[in-house]
């Protein structure tokens, strides 16, 4: 029995139809505009549902992404006769993978208790793009539990300068002390 594709999978040979036709970031644009119509939970329903043809599903991506790349849409399309609509935010994320490898670029996530100001975000994205010697797109995230400071992701790594870090080293080191 055949493994059906994973997102990585699909997310790689719509990297290289958009390589080809020499249109990568506005396949980003095309994905992104598609995710954010898949996400309206009235939307996303009618397409899960089993009743309705594939042609009128279609057609309602049709309708609704004029402006998309025809082949943006085959993407749903296929996904959606596949039965495996629910891959689509992966394959999207993934396509974001191979956009930032092929640009040479990092994408960094920041986690604060508080809303960070532009210019903040601004230093942060500077001193992480020196630090790793790259272009880098940050994102911020706000989350109480961090208390204070903040956490940094870029791919698998994570730089913990939370308060919340801080008292949960401190709590290693004493029970380590103790014991």
């Amino acid at each position: 029995m055949a493994r059906s594709p994973t997102p990585k999978r699909y997310a790689q040979a719509v990297f290289q139809i958009a390589e080809e036709q020499g249109n990568i970031d506005q396949w980003v644009n095309d994905l992104e505009e598609t995710l954010a119509l898949i996400k309206n939970e009235k939307f996303r329903l009618y397409l899960e549902m089993p009743r309705i043809s594939l042609a009128k599903k279609v057609r309602a991506i049709e309708e609704s992404l004029v402006n998309i790349n025809p082949l943006a849409r085959n993407v749903v399309a296929l996904l959606i006769s596949r039965d495996t609509l629910a891959l689509y935010p992966l394959i999207v994320l993934q396509y974001q993978n191979f956009v930032d490898n092929h640009y040479g670029r990092k994408r960094a996530v920041v986690t604060t208790a508080i809303t960070l100001e532009d210019d903040l975000q601004s230093k942060i994205r500077t001193q992480l793009s020196d630090l790793l010697g790259t272009d880098v797109v940050l994102s911020t995230r706000t989350e109480p539990k961090v208390l204070g400071g903040m956490t940094i992701r870029v791919g698998d790594k994570l730089i913990d300068g939370s308060i919340r870090g801080k008292f949960s080293e401190l709590r290693n080191d004493l029970l380590k002390s103790l014991g």
